[in-house]
C-alpha cells in the first residue's frame, strides 16, 4: 500500500543523495588535484621528478642567466630552482649590489640550477651543436656541467605571488 511506496521513495532518494555525494566527493577530490596541479606549476609547491642538475661557473652575468630559464623553460622545463631559489613567471636575474640575485637572493659563483622534465630532452636541447652552451662557453668564458637525475626536489617559492596591479575576471 502507501506506506509500502512510502518506504520505496524514501530508499530511493537515500540512494539518490547517497550517489550524489559520492559524485560530490569525487568532483571535490578532483578540484583539490589540480588545485594541487595549478599551485605546484605556479611555484606555490615543491615539486618532485626527473630532470637534469646543471652546474655553472665562470664569468656569466644576470642576461645569461634570464637566457638560461628561458631555454631550459622553452625546452620543457615544468620547475625550475637556482641556488635553491624556485623560478616563477615573476623570477628575474639582476646584478645586485656586487651579485647577481634572483628574488632578493644573491647567486655564488658557482650556481646550480635544477630542472625537472625529461632529462633527456633537457640536456639535448642545451647541448645541441650551436645552442646556448656553446654560446655560453664560446662568448662568455663559462663552465657548464650537466647531469641527469631520476629524483630532483625543486622548492616551493618563497615569494609572494599575490598580483598587486590585475584581479580576476568573473
Amino acid at each position: 500500500g502507501a506506506l509500502g511506496d512510502g518506504a520505496a521513495n524514501r530508499r530511493e532518494q537515500i540512494r539518490d543523495y547517497e550517489l550524489a555525494e559520492i559524485q560530490g566527493q569525487s568532483a571535490l577530490d578532483l578540484s583539490r588535484e589540480a588545485l594541487e596541479g595549478i599551485g605546484a606549476f605556479a611555484g606555490l609547491r615543491g615539486v618532485r621528478g626527473q630532470g637534469i642538475v646543471m652546474q655553472l661557473e665562470g664569468s656569466f652575468d644576470a642576461v645569461a642567466i634570464n637566457d638560461l630559464v628561458h631555454e631550459l623553460r622553452n625546452a620543457g622545463a615544468e620547475a625550475i630552482a637556482i641556488d635553491g631559489v624556485r623560478i616563477t613567471s615573476r623570477s628575474v636575474a639582476v646584478l645586485g649590489s656586487g651579485a647577481i640575485e634572483i628574488d632578493g637572493e644573491a647567486l655564488g659563483t658557482t650556481v646550480e640550477i635544477l630542472a625537472i622534465g625529461s632529462p633527456d630532452g633537457l640536456k639535448a636541447a642545451l647541448e645541441r651543436p650551436g645552442g646556448y652552451l656553446a654560446f655560453l662557453e664560446q662568448f662568455i668564458d663559462a663552465r657548464v656541467t650537466i647531469t641527469t637525475s631520476q629524483s630532483i626536489v625543486v622548492p616551493a617559492t618563497e615569494r609572494d605571488l599575490i598580483p598587486t596591479a590585475a584581479t580576476p575576471v568573473e
